[in-house]
Formats: structure tokens, sequence, C-alpha cells
């Protein structure tokens, strides 16, 4: 899905909500964030959110999927895994039914660090690039500074400590390849 699909999608199940007089709220991560705030891509397979009224905004979705021809489970909550009681997040759209927030760069790349594993997808790893970039990270010990800002030490283990080291090997190289400092 592009922005236009998604904010489409998004603005439908707004009036979905607001057949049944209800209003939610949600929170977006994920390349859904990665597309909409940052145009660091084109598009992504689905919605990874948080909200409320959960089995409400649930069955709007479904309903949405049949009538607009949306992806089969578009919208999905299987982020709230790596949910921290520190994030940070920005109201991006405020819809009749339906306000909408986005995390933050420095607290979504702090998500996408802990939750990452090595072979795990290329835009999982263009994603943390590009929000390393962003957020002015430079060394692996800066970047697990930032993670432990927002998630405690125990949950960084060290597949995750790995595999942030392999991504800075890949970045360090990337600089070398052209010629940069």
């Amino acid at each position: 899905m592009d922005s236009k699909e998604i904010l489409f999608y998004l603005e439908k199940l707004s009036e979905r909500l607001a057949l049944e007089g209800l209003k939610g709220e949600m929170a977006l991560y994920g390349g859904a964030v990665m597309v909409l705030a940052f145009n660091a891509r084109p598009s992504t397979k689905d919605v990874d959110a948080v909200f409320q009224p959960k089995d409400r905004i649930y069955r709007a979705a479904r309903e949405v999927e049949e009538m607009y021809d949306a992806p089969a489970d578009w919208l999905n909550d299987a982020v709230k895994g790596f949910i921290s009681g520190q994030e940070e997040l920005q109201l991006f759209l405020d819809l009749p039914n339906l306000k909408i927030y986005l995390a933050g760069p420095r607290y979504l790349l702090a998500m996408k660090a802990l939750s990452l594993r090595l072979g795990r997808g290329e835009k999982d790893l263009e994603d943390m690039l590009f929000l390393i970039n962003q957020v002015g990270i430079r060394s692996v010990d800066e970047m697990l500074s930032l993670v432990e800002q927002y998630y405690p030490q125990k949950m960084i283990s060290p597949k995750t400590q790995f595999a942030i080291e392999e991504v800075f090997e890949a970045l360090a190289k990337g600089r070398e390849e052209k010629n940069e400092p």
C-alpha cells in the first residue's frame, strides 16, 4: 500500500466508526510510518498499529477490506509486543472519528533495533539505515544507548546486539565505498 491507499483506508475506517457512533485512537509504527512520515519508501504491505477500541476497529477494518478491496489483514496489532512505556508519539491526523498518531523517529529506530533479526528482510534493514541517518546515530554504543532509553537492558538480547553490530558494519562498508568519513 502506498501513502494514498493507507490514508484512504484510514479515512474509510473513521467513517465506519462514525456509523457506529464511536471514536477511536490509533498509533502507527513500522512501514506505515516510513511511508507516511518519512517518504522513505514507496509502500508497505500492512499497517502496524495499536488501537482502541480494539474489537470495533478490527471489525471496521474488515469492512474496509470487503468494501474497498483493501489487502487482507491490512491493519494489525502484532507490533504490540514491542511497545515501550517510554514511547514517543506525535499526532499525525485528526479524522472526525479517529485520531492517528505516529511513532517518532528515535522511538521507531529503537523499536526496529529491538525487533531486528538477521536475515529478517531487506526492508527492515533499509528502514534501520534510513533512521540511523535521520537520527544521527554514529556507533553501536550510541545505538544501544538509544535502545536503552526506551527498553530495559534485559530486553536487548545478544542476538539483537549482534544484529546491530552487523548493521553498523554494513553502514561503515557503504561509507567506505563512497569515500565518506
